[in-house]
C-alpha cells in the first residue's frame, strides 16, 4: 500500500476535539460478524460528510452507534463533544434521525406526526405552531398537511419524515438514505438544500447508494466490510484511485463486452463497453477484440467518474484484503 493510500486509511488516530464527530477505532460485533472495525474519521462542523459503501458495508451499523442506540464494543467516540454510548439520550435532543425506513405514523396526518414528533423533541407549546408551519413550508406540504401519511407516496413520506427531523433544528442531522423514492429533480432540490443547511452551521451525515449524489458532499468516507478506507473530498477519491476510461464501441457488442469483461473487467453501458484504463490500452483492447472475431468501432478516452473511482477502489482493498 502507497504512503498516501495508507494515510488515507489511517485517518485520524486520536479524537479531534472541536469536530462535530470524531471516530478512533469504533468496534461493534454481533456475534461472530464485525459490523464495524477500527472506523476511524472526522466530520468538520458545518460540513456534509458522505458514507459511501455496498449493501452490508457497515453505514447504517456506524451511524446507530454515533446515535448511542448501539452500544459499542471499542474504540472511541465524540458526537457534538459527547460520548454517545453515555449520553446518548441528551445528545439525541440536539440531533435530527432519519432513518432507512419511515419512522411516521401512517394513521395520523402529516400535521399530526410533525406535532408528535415537536414534542417528542421538548419544544415549547407556544412554537410547536409555528415550527410546524415553517417546515411545511419548506417541504411543500401545504397541501397534503391533513391528509394520512399512509396514503402519500414515498417522495411525500421521505419529505415529511425531513421535516420532522428538522424541527427542533439539531446541529447535526444523518441520514440513511435519504432520497430512495425520490424523482431526479426532487433529489436535486434536496441536495441544494443540504448545502443551504451546512452553510448555516448544521452538520449533516449522510449516506447513499446514489454515486453521483457524493459529488455534493464536502468531504465522504468509503466502508468497506465494516472499515472506512478513505476519507477525502470527492475529487480526492477520484484522484486516488480514478484512472482514464475507455469507452469502446465493437460488433457484434455481446462476444465483445464478454471477451473485454473476460480479460480486463469491462462493464457495458448501453452497447459500449467501459474498460479502465489503468488495465488495459488501446492498442491492447483491439488486439483482444480482433482475437475474439469482433469489429472495432470507436474507442475514446474520458476522464473517471466517481463511478469509476469507487469501484477501483474496492477492488484494490479487496485484492489487499487489509
Amino acid at each position: 500500500m502507497t504512503d498516501d493510500v495508507e494515510a488515507a486509511v489511517q485517518g485520524h488516530r486520536e479524537p479531534v476535539a472541536d469536530a462535530a464527530v470524531s471516530a478512533c477505532g469504533a468496534e461493534k460485533r454481533f456475534g461472530r460478524l464485525r459490523a464495524v472495525q477500527d472506523a476511524t474519521f472526522t466530520v468538520q462542523r458545518g460540513e456534509v460528510f458522505g458514507f459511501l459503501g455496498p449493501n452490508g458495508a457497515g453505514k447504517t451499523t456506524m451511524l446507530r452507534l454515533l446515535l448511542g442506540l448501539l452500544a459499542r464494543d471499542g474504540g472511541r467516540l465524540r458526537v457534538l463533544g459527547c460520548d454517545p454510548q453515555v449520553e446518548g439520550g441528551a445528545l439525541r435532543r440536539r440531533v435530527g434521525y432519519v432513518t432507512q425506513l419511515h419512522s411516521l405514523y401512517t394513521d395520523l396526518t402529516v400535521e399530526e406526526n410533525l406535532a408528535f414528533f415537536a414534542a417528542a423533541y421538548g419544544l415549547q407549546k407556544a412554537e410547536v405552531g409555528r415550527r410546524i408551519a415553517e417546515e411545511v413550508a419548506r417541504f411543500r406540504l401545504e397541501g397534503v398537511s391533513r391528509e394520512l401519511v399512509g396514503r402519500q407516496p414515498t417522495g411525500v413520506r421521505r419529505r415529511v419524515a425531513l421535516a420532522a427531523a428538522l424541527l427542533h433544528r439539531p446541529e447535526l442531522l444523518i441520514l440513511d438514505e435519504p432520497t430512495s423514492g425520490m424523482d431526479p429533480t426532487v433529489r436535486r432540490e434536496f441536495w441544494t438544500f443540504l448545502g443551504g443547511l451546512a452553510g448555516g452551521s448544521t452538520t449533516v451525515i449522510v449516506t447513499t447508494h446514489h454515486l453521483e449524489e457524493v459529488e455534493s458532499c464536502d468531504r465522504l468516507g468509503l466502508m468497506l466490510d465494516g472499515r472506512v478506507r478513505f476519507e477525502g473530498t470527492p475529487s480526492a477519491l477520484r484522484q486516488q484511485f480514478g484512472a482514464p476510461v475507455l469507452v469502446v464501441q465493437a460488433t457484434p457488442w455481446a462476444e465483445a463486452f464478454l471477451a473485454l469483461k473476460a480479460s480486463y473487467g469491462g462493464a457495458l453501458f448501453g452497447q459500449c463497453i467501459h474498460v479502465d484504463g489503468g488495465r488495459a490500452g488501446e492498442a491492447e483492447i483491439r488486439a483482444t477484440l480482433e482475437g475474439a472475431g469482433c469489429c472495432v468501432g470507436q474507442i475514446d478516452h474520458r476522464a473517471p467518474a466517481i463511478e469509476d473511482a469507487f469501484l477501483r477502489a474496492a477492488e484494490h482493498f479487496s485484492r489487499s484484503g487489509g
